[in-house]
């Protein structure tokens, strides 16, 4: 109600909890697509033939490298995800 108007109600199809179940997996593909590019570039760090370059938990993210100017490349191409 506002100045003694009142809208046209409207029905709810789609409540919050499938909002929240769908963006959960566009993140998590969102996401894959930058582990899947960190990983072809060949920097950060590697065990045999693991890339271990970047560790994700939620929203938090970890790039490991050995050397300053290969975490700015990790860096550059993170910056375009918006991570």
């Amino acid at each position: 109600m506002w100045d003694l108007f009142i809208g046209t109600p409207f029905h709810l199809h789609y409540g919050v909890r499938q909002v929240i179940a769908c963006c959960h997996l566009i993140f998590a593909i969102y996401v894959d697509y930058l582990i899947t590019e960190l990983r072809i570039t060949g920097y950060g760090l590697h065990t045999g033939n693991m890339f271990m370059g970047a560790i994700l938990y939620a929203d938090d993210f970890v790039l490991l490298v050995c050397k300053c100017f290969v975490l700015q490349k990790l860096i550059n191409i993170s910056v375009k995800y918006g991570l």
